[in-house]
Order: C-alpha cells, then structure tokens, then sequence
C-alpha cells in the first residue's frame, strides 16, 4: 500500500471513531456508539467509497464472510485493494487489538489468520457490490461526513495527497 493510500486508510478510521460523537449524525449514533463492533459493513463500504474518489485509480472490492460456530451465526467484512486486506473493525474481536489491519493477501497475517478460522467453522466467503443498502437511513449524509472529516485529518497531518 502506498504512503499516501495508508494515510486516507487511517484518516479514515479517525473519522469513523469520531462519528459517534458527533452531534449532527444523531441519526446513527446508536449505530456507531459500539464502533468497532457490528460497525464492519459499514467501515468496509464507506472506506472502499472513498478510496476511489476523486481520481483515485484504487480499485477496492469488498468481501463478505459468514459463518456459524455452534448457537450464533456471525459474519465480518473487509476491503481487498491490490493484493492487500484492509480491516477497519478487526479489533471488535478478541484477540485482536490493532486499530486497522492492513495486509498483503498471502501474508499469513491477521487477517489471514481470521480467514483461516472462519474456513475451520465452515464459513462462507463472497465479494460483495460496492453499495450504502446495508447502513440505515440517508447513508450519503453519514458517507459525506466521513469523507469531509477524514479529508480534514489528512490536510491537518500534511498528507492529503490523493493516491495515484
């Protein structure tokens, strides 16, 4: 990943982790105030949306795991972008503490390793569409906030350089 494609990554976040706070999106604070858990459809989307904005020639897809390990089913997104995993909400997970985990696919990393336990549960594995269906009400409104936010942390820190 590039310098500048890591840093929209973690601007990103940051604004995801201050969208619960913030009182103009009472409209999913109840949704957020968990972040990062249940947070991960969410986090996957709206990051794969902004990272082919603006001229970006990023690629991102998302992928979409489910799986059952005795009463519960559970099921997890990531983005996949040029042959690395971006999990934003891996951390909602025991065991894993890091913010954001970014990774090369065949690393054997983290998320590799996450991948390999929902395989042992028998879990399913898909590449979603890029789409807003899944977060609740006026999904724009909350994406244009995170992107506005985000881009704000990028100019503060001196690495708003969009990616080539």
């Amino acid at each position: 990943m590039t310098p500048e494609t890591e840093a929209r990554v973690k601007a990103f976040r940051q604004a995801l982790e201050q969208a619960a706070d913030e009182p103009v999106l009472s409209t999913w604070r109840d949704y957020l105030k968990a972040f990062p858990r249940g947070c991960c459809e969410l986090a996957s989307q709206t990051l794969a949306q902004y990272l082919m904005e603006e001229g970006s020639n990023l690629h991102p897809f998302i992928i979409g795991m489910a799986w059952d390990d005795g009463p519960d089913r559970h099921g997890h997104v990531i983005v996949a972008l040029d042959g690395e995993y971006i999990d934003l909400t891996l951390d909602q997970f025991d065991g894993y503490n890091d913010r954001i985990v970014a990774e090369p696919i065949e690393s054997g990393g983290q998320i590799a390793a996450f991948i390999q336990t929902v395989r042992g549960l028998g879990g399913a594995f898909s590449t979603r569409k890029l789409t807003f269906d899944g977060i609740p009400d006026q999904a724009w409104k909350l994406y244009h906030w995170l992107k506005n936010t985000a881009d704000r942390l990028l100019a503060a820190s001196g690495q708003d350089r969009k990616p080539g």
